[in-house]
């Protein structure tokens, strides 16, 4: 009778806020209090209430072992998605699109949190693409406390700039720290269609390192499936902030990669780097140091 009680109240809760579970317990203590008042003896009004206050407790532990179970099994059905996109997205002779063009910036606070925006323009190269796979890291071991309070949204863009509905995302977690997400087109765009994609990911802590004056690495590095013709990162430092930099992967002069320093419009330090034709597999980046 129990288990069929809590399946029921698990469905029940399933539905609502956090609110409504609230509501259900001040509900059930004040059923006790009337119940007490009505038989209006004291030693039956603290039994009922300690009988309602283990009640609520072993409802609520039934409740965080099912929730539990839950969790572990949406874990895995991630990991799974995981592996068989990996193995759609890879297993093409030839890649699934060219990125005509890829812009990332990436502005980080005092207290190394990440907002980055990517804005994409690439043309399908399978006779219909269903999903695009990204995947990121930061440049230190960073614990998984952090991983839950990621947050992307992926939307296409029209050509005057305006935004769409925002795409499915689907993500998993590699035991490195590495992001592997999966943005889910609403209908697949056939071979020759060209896309123009937002990406907004707010990452806590992502810049730590840098912002404890350790040198910090922003690199690139796409497999064969994504090819990308040209590309710029741009890396906004704290206010009152300035960096060393260098290269990773090249070496200067270079006719198609550069890194170079410049200040915005709120007196902010900008490292930008500069990629075209990015072959695959290739890792091209920047290493920053602050001052």
């Amino acid at each position: 009778m129990l288990k069929s009680f809590v399946s029921w109240l698990d469905d029940y809760l399933a539905g609502e806020d956090s609110t409504a579970i609230v509501k259900s317990i001040i509900g059930i203590m004040s059923f006790a209090a009337l119940l007490g008042v009505i038989l209006g003896n004291i030693a039956i009004k603290l039994g009922a209430l300690i009988v309602v206050i283990f009640l609520i407790l072993a409802v609520m532990l039934l409740l965080l072992t099912d929730r539990r179970r839950i969790n572990n099994e949406a874990d895995m059905h991630r990991q799974l998605l995981t592996r068989y996109c990996d193995f759609i997205w890879e297993e093409s002779t030839k890649p699934a699109a060219i990125v005509k063009r890829w812009k990332q910036v990436v502005s980080v606070a005092p207290n190394g949190d990440v907002k980055e925006s990517i804005n994409l323009h690439i043309v399908v190269l399978h006779d219909e693409l269903y999903f695009m796979r990204l995947w990121s890291s930061p440049a230190w071991d960073q614990p998984p406390r952090f991983r839950h309070r990621v947050k992307v949204k992926v939307r296409s863009l029209s050509i005057s700039g305006g935004r769409g509905p925002r795409w499915a995302v689907t993500s998993s977690w590699t035991h490195r720290g590495k992001l592997h997400l999966f943005a889910h087109l609403h209908s697949p765009v056939p071979k020759g269609a060209e896309l123009q994609i937002e990406i907004i990911r707010d990452w806590p802590g992502k810049c730590l390192p840098l912002i404890r004056r350790s040198p910090d690495e922003f690199t690139f590095r796409f497999s064969p499936a994504m090819t990308i013709a040209e590309a710029f990162f741009v890396v906004i430092l704290p206010k009152g902030e300035d960096a060393y930099y260098e290269p990773v992967g090249f070496h200067e002069p270079c006719k198609d990669y550069s890194v170079a320093r410049s200040s915005n419009g709120d007196d902010r330090v900008e490292i930008a780097l500069r990629i075209k034709d990015l072959p695959p597999d290739c890792r091209i980046g920047m290493r920053l140091e602050l001052k």
